[in-house]
């Protein structure tokens, strides 16, 4: 997925896994997850969290910014050492064009390769996602991806992004309320 064509094929590659918001936690957890994917097993996978300046948590397009601007200056010194850059939000991200701008290596959001993924599979896809706040941003990314057609609907579960990190154990999850 993040081939350099630099490369040479006998080196592994190497992913900066990004979590643009300040919780170490919530990076652990990404990275659990990523190491955990057979494909990234073979790679060098490397952590960035967002410094104490940026959200703890990401809920919303003002969120988004004030995250990305707490991470540019510090991922920019950073790039000339990956081979492709993994920006663990699932929303479009504006770290992911800011990062864009300044190489011609792959830059992606977690929501735009899980879904681009969804449709290589040949499915619809869902999106269940933390806050209200979230359904017309993510619709918007889905729009701005031509997806529309292939998505079954978003809806909001009222979860903290924090309590995310809870994943595999009991939570109590709020019944998504009717449009």
């Amino acid at each position: 997925m993040f081939a350099s064509p630099a490369s040479p094929s006998n080196t592994q590659t190497k992913i900066l896994l990004i979590n643009p918001n300040s919780s170490s936690s919530m990076t652990s957890t990404a990275m659990k997850a990523l190491i955990g994917l057979e494909n990234f097993s073979s790679n060098q996978v490397d952590q960035f969290t967002a410094s104490s300046v940026a959200p703890s948590e990401i809920t919303s397009f003002t969120t988004e910014v004030i995250s990305a601007a707490a991470c540019i200056h510090n991922l920019i010194p950073l790039l000339e050492q990956y081979d492709g850059f993994l920006v663990a939000c699932f929303s479009e991200h504006p770290l992911v064009e800011m990062l864009r701008e300044h190489t011609d290596k792959p830059v992606v959001g977690i929501m735009e390769a899980s879904l681009v993924h969804a449709t290589f599979l040949g499915h619809r896809f869902g999106i269940l996602t933390t806050n209200k706040e979230w359904e017309p941003l993510l619709a918007k990314s889905i729009h701005h991806l031509a997806l529309d057609h292939r998505c079954g609907g978003i809806k909001a579960t009222n979860i903290s992004p924090a309590s995310l990190e809870c994943v595999g154990q009991d939570i109590n999850v709020p019944k998504p309320t009717e449009n």
